[in-house]
C-alpha cells in the first residue's frame, strides 16, 4: 500500500455518491498536492474560468488515504474533509504542455 497516496473525491451538486476524481500525494499533515486539471475539470461544474476560482462548496470534496481498492471499503482508510483548494495562479487550462498543473 502506498500510504502517501490519496484519492481526491467529489460529490456532484444534488448527488449522494462520492466519486473518485483524481489521485494526490500527501506533503504534510495539512497539505496534499494534485493536478490543477483535476480541480478545473468542466464536468465538475465547480471552476470559474474567468475569475480563476472555485465556485462550489468545500463540503463537496474529500480525500481518502489508505484505500487499496476504490470499489471496496477497507479498515485502513482515513477520510478527511477539504478546507481549502489552491490552484497555481499561472495554470492555464488550454495549455497543451500542462505547465503549472498543480
Amino acid at each position: 500500500m502506498l500510504s502517501w497516496v490519496v484519492s481526491l473525491k467529489f460529490k456532484k451538486a444534488g448527488g449522494t455518491k462520492w466519486e473518485h476524481n483524481c489521485g494526490g500525494v500527501i506533503l504534510s499533515n495539512i497539505w496534499v498536492v494534485t493536478a490543477a486539471h483535476c480541480i478545473t475539470d468542466k464536468s465538475l461544474e465547480c471552476w470559474n474560468k474567468k475569475e480563476k476560482r472555485l465556485t462550489c462548496d468545500m463540503n463537496r470534496w474529500k480525500i481518502t488515504a489508505g484505500e487499496w481498492k476504490l470499489n471496496r471499503n477497507s479498515k485502513t482508510e482515513q477520510t478527511r474533509d477539504v478546507e481549502h483548494i489552491v490552484v497555481h495562479d499561472k495554470y492555464y487550462e488550454g495549455n497543451q504542455e500542462h505547465k503549472n498543473d498543480i
